[in-house]
């Protein structure tokens, strides 16, 4: 059984990129000169003539904007006719087929001054609405509440109406009346982060209903919930939605100013799914593709042409025959649009097996780094544990029935946040251990058979490692063939961080060193000093990739030669994530040179290091300069563990077995090695970045 998919578009972006579908950033609204000082965007909603409505929060005085043309002349005034409302965490919007646009609000804790109110596509209140087009307080399920999210009906002519409070419900409005249902149900979802099948009570920050499916779809969090019911579905009695199943799950989030939206017509759903910075609250949007079962991601890197900052509230909008997706950046006061282009990018990576390796590792110990040679054969190692209880790991056959035994015939190490192990052309195998200062470290060099190389090093053994004269702790190894077959080093120490070669066939020196760079303050500007975990020198480019935290960067140089680190002189920006620190994640580079696989994405919000953290493997296209995004985003389709979920850790491997293409993966918690297969026909390859 395949997994369901997670790819990725325009995220972080940083350059532009041709694409075959999906969705590009298109222009930024800069609505700050007509909003009050101060105010944030809050909530958006679209009409059906293309209008776009917008509101603010954070201010004393709030209204309802309106955007004529957003794609085009983008005028922006006040919409309601009734003065400005108080501030108030809700403020959401939706809008009916007939332009009428709701609002809704409130600020008492008892909801006494709770409201709906519903505007005529002039802006004037309706009368017949409520009183006086104002339904306060709003009683829904025989009591006050608290209304937040709205989504119009219009099989039933209601309002979806997500209730803020203890505990957290949804119910429904008579869009003609404004009486509210006789029942609520509880929302639900990911509540502890922990991709879990019992959903605990949770708010749905965004709310839509899909007539086909006769589902309500939830933005639980940043999870993308779908209700449905067991019997026979019916909006006048919600309690007959009975089943929640987790469509996405993300990182939790608890934010008011998340949302969702859905295109009936394309059955699109997007929604504030992640977090791309620590700066600035940087937001992505998924879209999720309900034909399909896959989803993308929207947004970009902080600085950058559609960065959401803050906020992330979606809307479809439709100008002409093209669709546009509208995003709210709160923080700047922009609404971002991004055009679609069919169709919706399809998965390229899919998840084939797991290898369960727990029964190798040492008492205490957890999976660490992998590699693997030209034969499908793979090579981890492990760390944690007491003692010199560690060595490196071989599994054959690891896409049938896995043999899995001790490879090198010397002496065990202990833990150490290095145990980083590469592969070069003749099936050599290079182990380096990141002692305590640069006299304890080393790097070993085996042959296929697993004895020490005796012309490597003092037999076989590297000690102390010295790169520039300089002797260094190594974290990181990356064999290339180029001048003469080197190794990459990235070293650890007190800042600053330095990387440079040794030559792989004696050990001996490989000349200057040159600083890491990254962006570790998340600002979406690469200028500090960072380690870059794992590397690999991509030949037809001349250029150095590496993985800076989760950040994917290439050196390069007009004269560059890595005898002479220093001439890698000129740092590019790929694709920027949400940092990460950590040490067991890494970087490793198909062998053909056709694509980069890191370590980019830590998808949850426990602590670091928690044995549900969720991570997510960047694979980048050297050719097209696209990215997908692999490993299981935890999809409530099958029962935990979930299939490709990459439970910390995140080492990658390429390997390549029957004439197919392989990516394996490490997963720290589960003490697993889970596999994915490339399948160049699954869809259309545009998961592009920007």
């Amino acid at each position: 059984m395949l997994r369901k998919s997670l790819l990725i578009t325009v995220l972080c972006a940083l350059n532009y990129a041709t694409f075959a579908g999906g969705f590009s950033y298109e222009k930024s609204i800069d609505v700050s000169a007509v909003v009050p000082s101060g105010a944030q965007l809050k909530a958006i909603a679209a009409d059906s003539l293309g209008n776009v409505y917008f509101t603010t929060f954070q201010s004393s005085s709030n209204y309802i904007y309106k955007i004529t043309d957003p794609a085009g002349s983008a005028s922006v005034a006040v919409f309601n006719q009734d003065g400005a409302f108080f501030n108030t965490d809700a403020a959401c919007l939706a809008v009916d087929t007939s332009g009428n646009v709701y609002l809704s609000g409130y600020s008492a804790t008892d909801g006494s001054d709770a409201f709906i109110r519903k505007y005529r596509s002039d802006g004037t209140l309706d009368p017949t609405f409520g009183n006086n087009g104002v339904v306060s307080p709003v009683v829904i399920g025989g009591a006050n509440v608290r209304p937040r999210a709205l989504a119009y009906v219009p099989s039933a002519n209601v309002l979806l109406v997500s209730i803020f409070g203890s505990p957290y419900t949804l119910g429904t409005i008579d869009c003609a009346t404004g009486a509210g249902s006789a029942t609520t149900i509880q929302t639900k979802g990911d509540q502890d982060d922990k991709a879990s099948t019992a959903f605990g009570n949770d708010i749905f920050m965004g709310v839509a209903y899909d007539p086909v499916a006769q589902a309500i779809y939830g933005n639980a969090q940043c999870d993308l919930m779908k209700v449905t019911a067991s019997g026979t579905p019916d909006l006048g009695n919600l309690s007959s939605f009975d089943t929640f199943q987790a469509l996405t799950l993300h990182g939790r989030q608890n934010y008011s100013t998340h949302g969702l939206a859905f295109d009936p017509t394309t059955r699109l759903v997007a929604y504030t799914a992640m977090r791309c910075s620590d700066t600035s609250s940087g937001q992505m949007l998924g879209v999720y593709d309900l034909n399909t079962a896959t989803e993308i991601l929207v947004g970009a890197a902080p600085g950058k042409p559609g960065f959401i900052n803050g906020g992330g509230a979606p809307a479809f909008v439709r100008s002409g025959s093209t669709l546009y997706l509208a995003a709210l950046s709160a923080l700047d006061r922009k609404v971002h649009l991004y055009r679609y282009s069919p169709p919706m990018p399809a998965p390229k990576w899919e998840w084939v097996t797991t290898v369960d390796v727990s029964s190798a590792i040492p008492t205490g110990g957890k999976i660490k780094s992998l590699a693997a040679d030209a034969n499908g054969n793979l090579y981890f190692t492990t760390f944690y544990g007491t003692g010199n209880i560690h060595y490196i790991k071989k599994v054959a056959n690891p896409l049938g029935t896995p043999v899995i035994t001790q490879f090198n015939s010397d002496e065990a190490y202990a833990s150490n946040s290095g145990a980083d192990v590469t592969v070069d052309n003749d099936g050599n195998v290079y182990l380096c251990y990141q002692g305590a200062d640069g006299a304890s470290s080393w790097i070993k060099k085996y042959d296929s058979s697993g004895n020490l190389v005796t012309s490597f090093g003092t037999n076989g053994k590297l000690q102390p490692v010295v790169i520039g004269g300089v002797q260094v702790r190594p974290r990181t190894i990356s064999y290339t063939p180029a001048e003469g077959g080197r190794l990459i080093v990235t070293a650890f120490s007190a800042a600053p961080y330095y990387m440079g070669t040794i030559l792989a066939s004696t050990g001996a020196d490989g000349g200057p060193m040159r600083t890491m760079l990254g962006d570790s303050n998340d600002d979406g500007v690469v200028a500090e000093n960072e380690l870059w975990m794992g590397t690999a020198y991509v030949a037809s480019q001349n250029a150095i990739y590496g993985n800076a935290m989760g950040d994917l960067l290439k050196f390069t140089g007009t004269a560059a030669t890595l005898s002479n680190m220093t001439t890698f002189d000129t740092l590019v920006a790929v694709s920027l994530h949400r940092r990460l620190f950590t040490d067991n994640i890494n970087l490793k580079a198909d062998p053909l040179g056709r694509w980069l696989a890191y370590t980019a994405i830590r998808d949850s919000y426990l602590s670091a290091g928690s044995a549900d953290d969720r991570m997510l493997i960047g694979v980048y296209d050297l050719a097209t300069g696209e990215e997908e995004l692999v490993g299981s985003y935890a999809n409530a389709l099958t029962s935990p563990p979930y299939l490709g979920y990459i439970k910390y850790g995140g080492n990658p491997a390429f390997f390549q077995s029957g004439g197919q293409d392989y990516l394996a993966v490490t997963s720290h918690y589960t003490n697993a090695i889970e596999i994915f297969r490339y399948n160049p026909q699954a869809g259309v390859d545009a998961w592009s970045l920007y």
